[in-house]
C-alpha cells in the first residue's frame, strides 16, 4: 500500500483540497512525488516483439486489461515514467517465453484466473522453501533472522515503489489490499454526517470498510456504462459533504479502467484506490492518488 496518510504528503488533504476545488471544477493536480523509478530502459527504448509477432506499440494503444496472459505486463513497453515490468526479476529484458517458464502450471494448462489468486512461480516456491529450511535449521528468533527479514523487506519496498511510481518512504507493507483499505478508512474517522463516493462495482475488500465507517455511502453507477463515462458518474454523486472518493483502478467484475487522474483533478477530494487488479497488469502511477493499495498475490 502506498502510504501518504501517515505523513507522506504532510497534512490531511481534504480540507485544503476542498477549499481549492468544488465538484466539477478543476483543481491543480498534486505534484508528483515519484522519486524511485526503474533504472533500466528509458521511454522509447527497443523491446521484444509481442506474442503475436507484431511490432511493439505505445502502451496506451494496447488493451488496458489483458485477461489472456498470466504476466501481461511483461509484454507492455515501458510507459514514459513508470516501467511496466513485474517484480519477478531485476533483469530489464524478460521475454514472454522466459516469463512462461517461471510458472510450471503453464506446461499443462492455460491459467486464466490470475485476477483471483495468481499461479505460483518457481522463484516464489524456491524462496519459500529456502525460508522454511533456514527456520528449521537455525530457528526463527535470533537477531540475525530479524536483521535479514528487515533487509528483505527494504528491498521489496524499493522494488514495489519503483513499480508503482512512488518513493520508498511513502510505501507501507500490509498483509492484504483489504487491510490497507481498512487502515485508511479507519484513520479518517468518518462520521454519519460525512459522505463517501464509491462505485457499484467494488470488491468487498473496499466496500466493507466503507460500510463499517458509519459514513453515508453513495455509489456511482458505472457497471452498465462505458468506462469513458465513469468520470461523470462519479461527479454526479459529489456533494459539499463528500469527504472521500474510494474506488478501484480496474473494476474486478468487468475489467473497466477508471480515470483516476481525471477523478482526482475534477473533484479535488482525497482519493483511496483499490489497486488489486491493476498493478502488474497495466502501467500504474500511484502518485495520482492519496492512498493506493496493492495486492501481491495477483498480477505481481
Amino acid at each position: 500500500m502506498r502510504r501518504s496518510h501517515t505523513g507522506a504528503r504532510g497534512t490531511c488533504s481534504w480540507s485544503s483540497a476542498r477549499s481549492e476545488a468544488r465538484p466539477g471544477q478543476a483543481a491543480a493536480p498534486a505534484r508528483s512525488t515519484c522519486a524511485a523509478r526503474c533504472p533500466w530502459g528509458a521511454a522509447g527504448a527497443s523491446h521484444e516483439e509481442d506474442a503475436r509477432g507484431e511490432a511493439p506499440r505505445h502502451v496506451w494503444d494496447l488493451p488496458q486489461v489483458r485477461r489472456d496472459r498470466v504476466v501481461p505486463a511483461l509484454e507492455l513497453p515501458h510507459h514514459g515514467r513508470v516501467a511496466a515490468v513485474p517484480l519477478l526479476r531485476a533483469e530489464p529484458h524478460v521475454t514472454p517465453a522466459e516469463a512462461r517458464s517461471m510458472f510450471p502450471v503453464l506446461e499443462r494448462s492455460a491459467y486464466l484466473n490470475a485476477g483471483s489468486v495468481g499461479p505460483l512461480s518457481r522463484h516464489t516456491f524456491e524462496a519459500m522453501q529456502a525460508a522454511e529450511a533456514a527456520a528449521l535449521a537455525g530457528g526463527r528468533g535470533a537477531a540475525s533472522v530479524w536483521e535479514a527479514a528487515f533487509a528483505t523487506e527494504e528491498k521489496l519496498r524499493e522494488r514495489i515503489a519503483a513499480q508503482i511510481g512512488v518513493s520508498v518512504d511513502k510505501l507501507l507493507l500490509t498483509t492484504s489490499t483489504t487491510e490497507g483499505c481498512n487502515i485508511v478508512v479507519t484513520g479518517l474517522r468518518l462520521s454519519p454526517e460525512d459522505e463517501v463516493v464509491t462505485t457499484d462495482g467494488e470488491h468487498p475488500g473496499l466496500l466493507m470498510p466503507l460500510l463499517a465507517s458509519g459514513a453515508q455511502i453513495k455509489k456511482a453507477r458505472v457497471m452498465e456504462r462505458p468506462a469513458a463515462l465513469a468520470l461523470q458518474a462519479v461527479l454526479d454523486e459529489i456533494t459539499p459533504r463528500t469527504r472521500l472518493v474510494a474506488l478501484s483502478h480496474v473494476l474486478w467484475l468487468n475489467g473497466h479502467v477508471l480515470p483516476l487522474a481525471d477523478i482526482k483533478r475534477e473533484t479535488g477530494l482525497p482519493l483511496l484506490v483499490d489497486g488489486a487488479q491493476s498493478v502488474g497488469a497495466i502501467p500504474v502511477d500511484a502518485a495520482v492518488a492519496d492512498w493506493y493499495t496493492v495486492s501481491g498475490q495477483k498480477w505481481l
